[in-house]
């Protein structure tokens, strides 16, 4: 992406008050505007996450003699 690009995008969205702009020059920086937020709190999942892993630690076999981790 073209540096210019990036620059003219980060400055509509905060135009648009999605982004909050901080600092000056290289130090700049942006956080999420209000608008953003409440866009992020409507479309959020409510839900907790579900672990990913649980169904394959259910599944998984017994490490094999000599190969299962030392208890520490």
């Amino acid at each position: 992406m073209r540096r210019q690009v990036a620059k003219y995008d980060l400055k509509k969205l905060a135009d648009e008050g999605l982004l909050i702009p901080k600092g000056e020059k290289k130090a700049r920086h942006y956080y999420a505007g209000k608008r953003l937020q409440e866009i992020r709190e409507q479309t959020r999942s409510k839900q907790p996450l579900k672990d990913p892993f649980e169904e394959l630690e259910k599944e998984r076999q017994p490490e094999p003699p000599g190969f299962a981790p030392e208890a520490s």
